[in-house]
């Protein structure tokens, strides 16, 4: 029985053995320079026949057969080597700067992989109402219209497109949905083989609430790339969102991979995106910094445009609103505190607090001494005080706030005040 065992094992490994240099051999094959030739010119009927830029075809059919006829493709015999010189000399005559020659067993390898890369789309509402959202751009109707339901308190969104790459233009078109009240149109793909365009217009209607009014930030990076890309360039284009991050790769046009033979394929666009003349070299974002940072910068950012959003909507609190109207508050003429202090002060009308269910005063106090000076000064009325320490640094100067909540709009004024320094 034993003997038996270790006769089946041995098999075995003589079997793998066979096997892996067969796929070795299979992955890697001699070609002889009728095979190079065979593979340019099916290169010239791909690019011919498929590719967006079929003019091109004339110029690399000439190039590559006049190197193939000066020996240049000598040492390129096996299939990896001779892809990898097809693609650097295919960059070099073509517009398009991701050109590229491989061998198909990877391309079938990658491709046999579903296109839900991704697991799940990532959602997290962070301080300030920020919501920060990672989408997987294959995702179905439902899945986006969960995350438009995580993200329904969020005052502002944060989308991160760093390192993404493929993505259905299906999806992008309704993620776009939300973000646009009226029917708009997102793109028009042009199909090379179909002669065709199509059109792709956000929904009117989603099942979820839109949010067109919604500041939206764009996180990019050098891997941006595909579909992501797409959807990054739509929304710049469109005004619609604000892009911090790195320049992203300029693959925007759709590709796919064509046999060309000898287990290699080749990866050329097969459709424009809204008539583009050649291939962008790349989005340009609108603060540029390095990718590792670009949350770090965006996030301010967010939260401050998340309380204009609130503002907006009549739903900021009076300290918001104070913080980005201060210079339109309209305030009373100037009143003289009657006391040891040099001081005199204005008190605009209150401003109701929703959440606090207070009052809150912006105020002004103005110095009109000489030199500098620090005063403890107390301010309220019937229903409660606040009492703060000002430092003036000369004649006439103005510091200005929003007191704390007080129970009855009825107006404030300084109660006391003592010079300390």
């Amino acid at each position: 029985m034993l003997k038996r065992i270790k006769t089946s094992h041995f098999l075995l490994g003589i079997f793998i053995i066979i096997f892996a240099n067969f796929s070795k051999a299979n992955s890697n094959v001699e070609l002889t320079e009728k095979d190079q030739k065979a593979i340019i010119e099916s290169i010239v009927g791909t690019i011919k026949n498929h590719s967006i830029y079929p003019e091109i075809s004339i110029k690399i059919q000439s190039e590559l057969l006049a190197k193939l006829n000066d020996y240049k493709y000598l040492g390129y015999e096996d299939t990896q080597s001779f892809a990898s010189k097809l693609t650097k000399d295919l960059l070099a005559l073509s517009f398009d700067k991701h050109i590229e020659v491989k061998q198909a067993n990877n391309y079938i390898k990658k491709t046999s992989q579903p296109l839900n890369s991704t697991t799940s789309n990532s959602v997290k509402l962070l301080n300030g109402n920020v919501g920060l959202v990672v989408f997987d751009l294959n995702s179905t109707n439902k899945q986006i219209d969960r995350v438009f339901l995580d993200v329904e308190k969020a005052d502002v969104l944060i989308i991160d497109l760093r390192d993404t790459n493929k993505a259905k233009l299906e999806t992008i078109q309704y993620i776009s949905s939300y973000l646009f009240k009226k029917r708009t149109l997102l793109n028009k793909v042009y199909l090379r083989e179909s002669n065709s365009q199509k059109e792709y217009w956000t929904n009117e209607h989603s099942t979820n609430k839109k949010r067109p009014d919604l500041p939206i930030y764009l996180l990019t990076n050098a891997s941006t790339s595909g579909g992501a890309e797409v959807f990054a360039a739509t929304l710049k284009r469109l005004n619609r969102a604000y892009i911090v991050g790195e320049s992203t790769k300029g693959n925007i046009n759709p590709r796919r991979d064509f046999s060309i033979g000898n287990a290699l394929s080749i990866s050329i666009p097969y459709g424009q995106i809204n008539h583009s003349e050649k291939e962008i070299d790349y989005i340009k974002p609108d603060l540029l910094v390095v990718s590792f940072l670009a949350f770090k910068e965006t996030y301010p950012m967010a939260k401050h445009s998340a309380v204009e959003y609130r503002v907006k909507q009549g739903r900021g609190t009076p300290q918001e609103a104070y913080s980005l109207n201060r210079d339109q508050i309209i305030y009373p003429d100037w009143q003289f505190f009657k006391g040891q202090c040099l001081i005199k002060y204005r008190i605009s009308e209150p401003r109701y607090n929703e959440k606090t269910k207070k009052y809150q005063f912006p105020y002004q106090i103005k110095y009109y001494g000489n030199g500098r000076t620090r005063v403890k000064l107390q301010l309220g009325n019937k229903t409660g005080r606040m009492t703060q320490k000002v430092i003036f640094s000369d004649r006439d100067d103005i510091k200005s706030g929003i007191s704390k909540g007080f129970l009855s709009h009825n107006q404030l004024s300084i109660l006391a005040c003592k010079v300390l320094s």
